[in-house]
Parts: structure tokens; C-alpha cells; sequence
């Protein structure tokens, strides 16, 4: 059964803040990634949940919506706590809580729901062109930590996608995040 609760909010002011951030590391430890991308950590998309009301959203993409998709290449990524994690969101609107996350000081802990892998909210690319394979991401840890006032953040992430159904084996991402504030939302 949903749980439904109060809202928490995820910053004293309850503001979406957005960070320019690069990417930095490997595919299956011999693909290169280096990528800008955006993050945007806010307060909690929805109070209705089979796997804890989170205490933030954040999102992560390289590009705009679903840009896996539309101009693959190597690291290209969205993930989000919440389906409906990217201010004006076109693609996708209900709110859906795909990741179970935590705070610990200024450090926030995201990993993925594997139950709601299946909807294809969070993926990545190993390679460029028409046969880059979109890798749904199943597993694995995001650790971002907060410095300066929340004006810087580094940390990284080590997850896992499969492009394919039960019993794919994965293919592993490991990227350090670095970078700093750019506006409220």
C-alpha cells in the first residue's frame, strides 16, 4: 500500500536549485565519458510511494528529456528520483517515485528502484549513432555532497543498466560529479 504523508522539503527555503555539473568517468571501464550535464535537487515530487517518501528529488541529464534517445552517445544520461523531476516536464508528468533517497549532513544518497526499472524514466548510453543501446539503469549508488552554502557539489555515482529483460548481466557506469550552482528554479 502507498504511503502518504506531509511533504518534507528538501531545503530550508523549498526551492529547485540547479547545478552545471561535469561528468567524468568510465562505461565498463574502457569507455571514456566526459560530459556536461545539469542537476536539479529540490524538494520531494510526491507524497505517494511504495518505497519511502524522499526527503529530495534530484535529476541528472546530459542534454534535455529523454536525450538518450534523441542524440545518443557515450555517458549521455537522465536520471531522476522522480518521473516528473525536470522543471516543465513534457514527457512525463505523474509524479512517479522511481528511487529511494536519503540525507546525511549535506550528502545526498540515491539508489534506484529496481521494481520500476521497467518504465524507462532513468537510462544511458555506452555508445554513439542508431545502435547505442539504451542501458535502463536497474542498480547502483549516487552520492552527491554539498559545499560552500550548497554552491558547490562533487561526488559520483556506480550504477548499473541492462538493455535487455530478466537475467542481463549489465553494463557498469562509474562517474565522479563536480560543479556548482547556477539558479533557483
Amino acid at each position: 500500500m502507498p504511503t502518504v504523508a506531509p511533504r518534507p522539503t528538501a531545503t530550508p527555503d523549498n526551492r529547485p536549485r540547479e547545478f552545471s555539473v561535469i561528468i567524468s568517468g568510465t562505461i565498463d571501464g574502457s569507455v571514456p565519458v566526459y560530459r556536461q550535464a545539469t542537476l536539479i535537487v529540490g524538494p520531494t515530487q510526491t507524497t505517494v510511494t511504495n518505497n519511502g517518501i524522499n526527503p529530495a528529488d534530484m535529476c541528472l541529464y546530459t542534454g534535455g528529456q529523454l536525450w538518450f534517445a534523441t542524440n545518443p552517445g557515450p555517458g549521455v544520461i537522465n536520471f531522476s528520483t522522480n518521473s516528473d523531476c525536470v522543471p516543465s516536464s513534457t514527457y512525463y508528468t505523474a509524479r512517479v517515485d522511481v528511487a529511494y533517497v536519503s540525507i546525511s549532513g549535506g550528502t545526498l544518497t540515491v539508489h534506484p528502484d529496481p521494481n520500476l526499472t521497467a518504465l524507462g524514466f532513468n537510462a544511458y548510453n555506452i555508445t554513439s549513432g542508431l545502435t547505442a543501446g539504451i542501458e535502463k539503469i536497474y542498480s547502483g549508488t549516487f552520492q552527491l555532497t554539498f559545499y560552500n552554502s550548497g554552491q558547490v557539489v562533487r561526488g559520483g555515482f556506480d550504477i548499473v543498466g541492462c538493455s535487455t529483460g530478466p537475467g542481463c548481466t549489465g553494463t557498469e557506469y562509474v562517474a565522479n560529479v563536480s560543479g556548482t550552482f547556477v539558479k533557483y528554479l
